[in-house]
């Protein structure tokens, strides 16, 4: 039974006949259209006809003495009185498609792709000033329009492509990767210390070495000269190459408060309600303007709509707030670990000796590590 069956009505008959077969010619030559029969037994059968069919039908049974029972009716009369009843649903979700046809032709979300790291608020700023915005009209917006604006503000983006499906605009980018400097063993460049220290040693795979091991050199002093002597020929300009080893004392410091506020236990829970209509939010409790503290304020937005499909300019806002009482402590941690992990993180080399002090005064605590370090102070630099 398909649609057109459905909307005119069909009727479900159980026939009960001593020759099924011969009501069943009766039918078909009166012109019923027998859809799926199924026999219960040698006198059974079960029709599906339509509510038109059914005086025709009931006069056939009667002439060829067989009798029918209906077992279910749908659609027809009975759906439009359903329909009749519903008529506010109905006119509902006529205004619901009508909305959404409306929504369709303008952009209430953004969704930025891109292939590596990006400055998604400056991109938006971009695409703003080139016209794609939260409720931008999406017949004039276009790839072409977008790449002439975004590109020369953005020069790290290579590529920018466009593609509106419903009122989502998905923008894919590509960032610019970035050129590995070519090494030029031309180029003049020199080596200098990063830092004070005494060297130890000195391996110079290419330049004229300025130092020996066991002087003394001060931050910014030259180790390495990039010039290469060549017998009677005079002196030619390379890149330096070479690893300086020197023994450097590092200071670290930092301040931390000798007590701390710590969550003692939750005490209660509140949730508010707004709703944002386009950039316009309204509401749906009464605020009295004070500052609420020591509660952990959780906010989510829930925009209406399926991703990658369509998106309507309506979200819920959803607002938690988690009371809970403090109580304050004696700061626990491990401050030597903490400027160690520091001190290795910006080390090349290893450290050798450490002495780490702590002091306290006007409710801080001072924190103070000196290590002893052994490390390449050799950078290169273009004089």
């Amino acid at each position: 039974m398909g649609v057109t069956d459905t909307l005119k009505g069909r009727t479900k008959v159980l026939l009960t006949s001593p020759c099924p077969e011969g009501v069943l010619n009766s039918c078909v030559k009166a012109g019923i259209i027998i859809r799926n029969a199924e026999f219960k037994g040698q006198c059974q059968v079960v029709l599906n006809l339509r509510d038109s069919e059914m005086p025709l039908f009931r006069d056939i049974c009667r002439k060829n003495g067989a009798e029918f029972e209906k077992l279910s009716q749908k659609g027809g009369k009975k759906l439009r009185q359903l329909f009749k009843r519903r008529s506010v649903l109905l006119a509902s979700l006529v205004l619901v498609a009508a909305l959404l046809l409306l929504s369709s032709c303008f952009v209430w979300r953004i969704k930025i792709i891109s292939d590596g790291e990006i400055s998604t608020p400056k991109l938006l700023n971009a695409l703003n000033s080139a016209g794609l915005y939260e409720g931008a009209l999406r017949f004039n917006i276009s790839s072409d329009m977008l790449r002439c604006e975004v590109l020369p503000q953005m020069p790290e983006i290579s590529w920018l492509g466009l593609n509106i499906s419903g009122s989502e605009a998905r923008v894919m980018v590509r960032v610019t990767p970035e050129e590995e400097k070519i090494y030029d063993e031309y180029e003049l460049t020199d080596l200098i210390a990063s830092r004070e220290g005494i060297i130890k040693s000195m391996s110079v795979l290419n330049g004229q070495s300025m130092k020996m091991p066991g002087d003394t050199v001060e931050q910014g002093e030259l180790l390495v000269r990039g010039i290469m002597e060549s017998g009677p020929n005079p002196p030619r300009a390379v890149c330096a190459k070479g690893q300086v080893i020197a023994e450097t004392r590092r200071t670290i410091q930092a301040v931390s408060p000798e007590t701390a506020q710590y969550k003692k236990k939750i005490t209660g829970r509140r949730i508010k309600f707004a709703i944002k209509f386009g950039k316009k939010r309204q509401n749906l409790y009464f605020s009295s303007g004070k500052h609420i503290d020591e509660c952990v304020k959780i906010i989510n937005e829930y925009q209406l709509g399926i991703d990658g499909l369509f998106a309507l300019p309506l979200s819920l806002i959803k607002e938690e707030y988690i009371f809970y009482e403090t109580c304050a402590e004696n700061y626990e941690g491990n401050g030597e670990e903490k400027l160690l992990e520091i001190l290795r993180e910006n080390l090349d080399g290893e450290i050798l000796e450490t002495e780490f002090k702590e002091s306290s005064a006007s409710g801080k605590k001072t924190l103070q590590l000196t290590a002893l370090c052994l490390e390449n102070i050799a950078v290169p630099t273009v004089p």
